[in-house]
């Protein structure tokens, strides 16, 4: 036999979770910004350091804002996964929207950050110290998240649709 207050403790501990959830989420879009305006800046100064690589700062600055600026989307649209989780309704065509969205921006940042480790690889034979090796792994990660949230994406479009099929043979019967 259950004890009274059981039903209770798993929907607190979820409420607890998706408030860590949230502070990590503020924490991660809080850095995301920093480093979207100090990276510019830090880039500036190897250029000054080395000015053979001062062509290199402004695209490589773009490609690094762009890229983290992709990774903010996908941190909102976790916040907002997580408010659907919270309402009950995580199953759902918003749901799965969102996470199409996640996988576009996902996608994106990952075609970003393989862009400029081809080209640091391969045109500007920046080959010392694994850096472009680094970068594709990167990439490769990026492109995992990518996959697994089109399969995310793919079981929730099945789920709502066992869910349609089972209300219309209810509504049938």
């Amino acid at each position: 036999m259950m004890p009274q207050g059981t039903p209770a403790r798993p929907a607190r501990a979820r409420a607890v979770l998706i408030a860590m959830l949230r502070v990590a989420l503020v924490v991660l879009f809080l850095g995301a910004a920093a480093t979207q305006v100090l990276l510019p800046l830090g880039a500036a100064e190897i250029a000054d350091v080395n000015p053979e690589v001062t062509h290199l700062v402004v695209p490589y600055s773009l490609a690094a804002i762009v890229a983290i600026a992709f990774g903010e989307v996908v941190l909102v649209i976790v916040w907002r996964l997580l408010t659907l989780l919270a309402a009950g309704e995580i199953v759902s065509v918003r749901a799965r929207r969102l996470l199409e969205v996640a996988t576009i921006c996902v996608c994106g940042a990952t075609v970003v950050v393989a862009g400029v480790a081809v080209y640091l690889g391969g045109f500007a034979e920046a080959n010392g110290g694994g850096l472009p090796l680094m970068i594709l792994g990167g990439a490769t990660l990026s492109a995992a998240v990518a996959l697994v949230l089109a399969l995310g994406r793919t079981e929730l479009a099945a789920e709502l649709a066992r869910r349609r099929v089972v209300e219309s043979a209810r509504d049938m019967a």
